[in-house]
């Protein structure tokens, strides 16, 4: 064992490229552990990027992280309006678990933005609706968020290479 390693080792130093892939189609996103924890089987920014491919106005990612909601997990990214930073967006991807903890990308997603909100987001109904009013008072009736639902992934095939 210790062999193929220090194989493994010397031709990737060689090669100087390190590839990192992403299919939702076939790849796991997270674990469950038997505590309930949540762990990423896939890094942080590349699920950033998968997720941007598909809804490019999501940009600065704060949060990413899975969520129950009505006792089923979703992974959210929740960020801000690609065309206006003071706007909230998040994204919402159903899992579904194709082993026991192991869980993907299901085939329904969701996104809620808003219009004079800073963080939009998914409350305990489904519905979408401002977290963060951060409009002048006189506009307070104008604050609202849009809700989108659709079918597909939510998440794109992401190739990336690496130099070291």
């Amino acid at each position: 064992m210790r062999t193929i390693y220090i194989i493994l080792l010397i031709w990737c130093s060689f090669d100087g490229q390190a590839q990192i892939t992403f299919d939702p189609e076939r790849d796991t996103l997270a674990a469950n552990t038997p505590q309930g924890l949540w762990k990423f089987r896939i890094s942080e920014p590349i699920l950033i990027q998968s997720a941007r491919m598909i809804t490019p106005e999501l940009s600065n990612v704060q949060d990413v992280r899975v969520q129950d909601i009505h006792g089923k997990p979703y992974l959210f990214f929740k960020g801000a309006q690609k065309d206006q930073p003071d706007t909230g967006f998040t994204v919402m991807i159903q899992l579904v678990e194709i082993s026991k903890g192991i869980w993907k990308a299901g085939t329904i997603y969701q996104a809620c933005w808003g219009a004079l909100c800073s963080k939009c987001g998914f409350d305990e109904y489904w519905g979408c609706a401002c977290e963060r009013y951060d409009g002048p008072v006189e506009d307070a009736d104008t604050s609202m968020c849009n809700h989108m639902i659709a079918v597909g992934m939510g998440l794109g095939k992401v190739e990336v290479f690496e130099h070291r």
